[in-house]
């Protein structure tokens, strides 16, 4: 696996973190927790960064 650049790594975790604020704007925690597919696409999101 080619390392990347530290700019582009952190291109990337930008990019997901946008995201993840789409999928969880205007929800409150509690809604956020039961919809199970929001919680499994922001844990899927921050997983492809680490």
């Amino acid at each position: 696996m080619t390392a990347r650049s530290p700019a582009l790594y952190l291109s990337e975790i930008f990019a997901s973190m946008e995201k993840i604020e789409r999928y969880i704007a205007g929800l409150s925690y509690e809604e956020f927790i039961l919809r199970e597919q929001t919680v499994d696409a922001v844990e899927r999101k921050h997983r492809e960064d680490w």
